[in-house]
């Protein structure tokens, strides 16, 4: 199958191909649920360019996948703020709203759902171990 091709971007707009890789990685997250099964060549591959071009805009697959559940978690986030607010000023209607909110945008986006919660294969570096926190 052939690999459909994506128009060059013109000089200036490199941040276009960084976020069509970030639309097709969203749109196979959707499409599969399955965060684990995204690769370099999937998501370029979707994206309709070449596997390299990936590591122009993320160092690799994990940050692409950090800045996917960046995505996901302020649309979540959006969506719990606007049903708080429409709930008006009852802390109990607006807590019931949010709620109602959170559990649709599990069931409406079970993929991205997944992939808030979804834990890295590797540990990352920057942590403190457990024995130094205080």
């Amino acid at each position: 199958m052939a690999m459909p091709q994506r128009l060059r971007s013109k000089r200036g707009e490199g941040e276009k191909l960084g976020a069509a890789l970030l639309a097709a990685a969203g749109a196979l997250v959707a499409e599969t649920r399955d965060v684990d099964g995204l690769s370099v060549r999937t998501v370029t591959r979707r994206a309709g360019v070449s596997h390299t071009a990936l590591y122009l805009h993320f160092a690799d697959m994990e940050e692409l996948v950090r800045a996917l559940k960046t995505e996901s978690f302020a649309a979540l986030g959006s969506a719990l703020g606007a049903a708080g607010a429409a709930a008006g000023d009852d802390p109990r209607a607006a807590l019931r709203a949010m709620a109602h909110a959170y559990l649709h945008y599990a069931r409406t986006h079970p993929g991205h759902y997944a992939l808030i919660y979804h834990t890295a294969k590797t540990a990352p570096t920057d942590r403190v171990p457990p024995e130094r926190v205080v």
